[in-house]
């Protein structure tokens, strides 16, 4: 099999002999993977202890079924879900959600089976928790719409774009400690500087933007006139 690289560099020679004077031009990949959420979040310490309690369940048949009964006494409607969702960083923000919404539920289970887990009441811990499902949930969506079928590079580019502006936004409100963009942080937050905490890794996942948006800069007045072209043809 051609690997990427190799395919992009067959082709570049394809165009230059075919089409004299013309460069085909490539950017690197966009598509999200597992080990930028992990390398520039740094927040192991709370999906280790996510995966470790929901392994738990899952690897304890009985005890997974009076969970789930447990959970259905309760009204929560997760309990069968944790068995069927494949745990990667990001196919799981929905996993992540649920526990979080279930999380004094999961915790009273465990230390009924004498596997207590000390995080689950921990504050600190709670309100990183509460982090992750946010910004976890905006990642997701955006490499959702970065698989979408027949996009055009222009398109591309403008869903990272707009994350990034996105991503400045969120760094400017959580300095003043607006927590309107997470949600689930703001319902746990007791302290009015609950926001600096998170900024960091905000910062974090801009500088990895502002790193592939590099590529798209170098060409950005041809993605323009492209844009031009397919708005006048919409019209």
């Amino acid at each position: 099999m051609v690997g990427v690289k190799q395919l992009v560099t067959k082709l570049k020679s394809k165009v230059s002999r075919l089409c004299k004077n013309t460069e085909l031009k490539s950017v690197h990949g966009l598509i999200l993977q597992e080990s930028l959420c992990a390398k520039n979040l740094k927040m192991d310490h709370v999906m280790g202890i996510v995966i470790y309690t929901i392994t738990w369940i899952r690897s304890h048949g009985s005890n997974h079924r009076k969970f789930s009964a447990f959970l259905s006494e309760l009204d929560a409607q997760y309990g069968s879900l944790f068995c069927s969702m494949e745990l990667k960083w990001l196919s799981h923000s929905m996993v992540l959600r649920q526990f979080f919404e279930v999380l004094e539920a999961i915790d009273f289970f465990m230390s009924v089976k004498g596997k207590s887990v000390p995080q689950l009441t921990n504050k600190d811990w709670i309100k990183d928790l509460a982090f992750l499902v946010g910004i976890m949930t905006y990642v997701n969506t955006l490499d959702i719409s970065l698989q979408g079928h027949s996009q055009v590079v222009t398109q591309v580019y403008d869903s990272v774009h707009s994350f990034l502006t996105k991503l400045c936004l969120w760094e400017t409100h959580l300095a003043r400690n607006n927590l309107a963009h997470f949600p689930m942080l703001k319902l746990v937050s007791k302290n009015e500087n609950d926001g600096l905490n998170y900024i960091p890794k905000i910062k974090e996942l801009k500088a990895e933007f502002q790193k592939w948006m590099s590529d798209f800069k170098l060409y950005e007045n041809e993605y323009c006139l492209v844009h031009l072209f397919q708005l006048i043809l919409i019209m």
